[in-house]
């Protein structure tokens, strides 16, 4: 039994550690970021996949103005919440919004994601703002 006791506190603190390490490790992205002021805007295409492992996100096209193919880059995970209305969507619609992705990225080129834009009535807009607008009020 103490054994038991000793493996679960064991078990909980490295669970700890790692999610201390993750969230540290973007706060630390971001900070520097916005330090240095390099904050990227990256226009993209999407799609809406769904994976039963991964959940509900938005699979980018990054486009290259120099080259004529997009290459998947990235994924944005949406809030589940706004999940079945992003379904909705058509995405030859969406795409017609002009979404743009905005990262964080450190002096040394790591990346954090810091939104998923479109523009909706003539302002830019993150996609969960777009949601709530669109969906009348989802709940928070």
């Amino acid at each position: 039994m103490k054994n038991r006791l000793i493996v679960f506190i064991a078990a909980t603190a490295v669970e700890l550690i790692v999610l201390a390490g993750i969230v540290s490790y973007c706060y630390r992205v971001k900070a520097s970021a916005i330090k240095h002021g390099n904050i990227i805007v990256l226009e993209c295409t999407a799609y809406d996949p769904y994976n039963p492992f991964k959940g509900r996100y938005v699979k980018l096209n990054i486009v290259d103005k120099e080259s004529p193919y997009a290459k998947t880059c990235d994924e944005y995970y949406l809030n589940e919440r706004y999940a079945n209305f992003v379904d909705s969507i058509n995405w030859r619609d969406f795409n017609d919004m002009k979404p743009e992705l905005e990262l964080y990225v450190d002096h040394k080129g790591r990346a954090v994601q810091k939104s998923l834009t479109v523009i909706s009535d003539g302002e830019r807009i993150s996609i969960e703002d777009y949601c709530k607008k669109m969906a009348g009020g989802t709940n928070e």
